[in-house]
C-alpha cells in the first residue's frame, strides 16, 4: 500500500512539474506579447498626435488650397 501511494505521489509530482514548466513558458510568451502591444500602442499614439498637430493640419490645408479668409461676411 505504501509503495502504491509513493508511486502515485511520484507521478503527481512529475505531472505538476511538467504543468508548471508549460505554464511558465506560456506566461513568458504572454508577457512578451503584452510588451509588444504596449510598444505598438505607444507608436500609434505618437503617430496620431503627429497627424493631428496644428502645424501638420495647417501644412496639409495650405497644400490643398485652403487659406485664411480675407474678410468675413455675415448673413442675416
Amino acid at each position: 500500500m505504501a509503495l502504491l501511494s509513493l508511486l502515485i505521489l511520484g507521478i503527481a509530482e512529475v505531472w505538476i512539474n511538467n504543468t508548471m514548466a508549460t505554464f511558465g513558458t506560456k506566461y513568458e510568451n504572454i508577457s512578451s506579447l503584452q510588451q509588444s502591444i504596449k510598444t505598438e500602442n505607444q507608436i500609434l499614439e505618437d503617430e496620431l498626435a503627429l497627424q493631428l498637430s496644428l502645424a501638420n493640419i495647417a501644412t496639409k490645408s495650405s497644400v490643398l488650397g485652403f487659406s485664411r479668409p480675407k474678410d468675413v461676411q455675415y448673413l442675416r
